[in-house]
């Protein structure tokens, strides 16, 4: 997370491992990281057009409902993080 998003997390939160594809033995595991510091991205070589986007959670949400997420484990790891937020609780 810190090399790819120049972010640091105080506070993980382990939401679930979950099959990454059926009939697959590879699996994903998604973490809820809060209290952010954010600081430099530190890409490589081959990340070096990497594109770093911070979305409110409801409209990450929508995205992942739109078809607009193309990462494998974000549509199912955002509604799983957002029941974690305590309603009216700034995002961190």
């Amino acid at each position: 997370m810190k090399e790819e998003a120049g972010a640091e997390a105080t506070r993980w939160q382990h939401l679930g491992t979950y099959a990454s594809t059926l009939g697959s033995n590879a699996r994903l595991s998604l973490i809820l990281a809060q209290h952010l510091t954010l600081g430099p991205q530190e890409l490589n070589d081959t990340e070096e057009d990497f594109k770093l986007s911070w979305w409110p959670m409801n409209e990450a949400i929508q995205a992942a409902q739109d078809g607009r997420l193309h990462l494998p484990g974000g549509p199912l790891a955002l509604p799983l993080a957002d029941r974690t937020q305590p309603k009216g609780v700034p995002e961190c």
